[in-house]
């Protein structure tokens, strides 16, 4: 197993499992965001 290639696959797939949460977590907040965590956009934190 060549290192190099396994270490860009490790990358690339932290790198879109990153992307994923982020995502995930702006949908999750767009879609319920005032019942569970309202987050103040200025400052965010979780009020």
């Amino acid at each position: 197993m060549n290192v190099q290639s396994q270490y860009r696959f490790s990358l690339v797939l932290a790198l879109l499992i990153g992307i994923g949460a982020v995502v995930g977590i702006f949908h999750y907040q767009n879609v319920s965001s005032r019942y569970i965590f309202p987050i103040d956009k200025g400052t965010l934190s979780i009020t």
